[in-house]
């Protein structure tokens, strides 16, 4: 599958065409969220070594890290609605299985 596309929808939170890409972006979903939050720790831990040293850095260390908390928080929103989305046409599917 196209990584790429999967990426799209994961990014933009849109519904994908296909339950398969749904489930991809799902997928990718932990390991994005999980790299957003280590570097977001990496900008942490830098800008508050800038601090400690009174560098004139730690205000871009400072701007940075704010930047990525925005980012790590637009991370966890997809993986929530993502993961939600899954989840209902699961239960969906499920019904109408029973129903037949």
């Amino acid at each position: 599958m196209e990584k790429r596309l999967v990426l799209s929808f994961y990014w933009s939170t849109r519904e994908a065409p296909s339950p398969r890409l749904d489930e991809a972006a799902r997928q990718y979903a932990p390991w994005a969220s999980l790299l957003a939050a280590a570097i977001w720790v990496e900008l942490l831990f830098v800008t508050f070594f800038f601090v400690a040293r009174q560098s004139t850095w730690a205000a871009l260390g400072a701007m940075a890290a704010s930047l990525w908390t925005v980012g790590l928080a637009w991370s966890l929103y997809c993986q929530y609605v993502i993961t939600r989305r899954v989840e209902e046409r699961r239960l969906v599917e499920t019904a109408i299985r029973h129903d037949s």
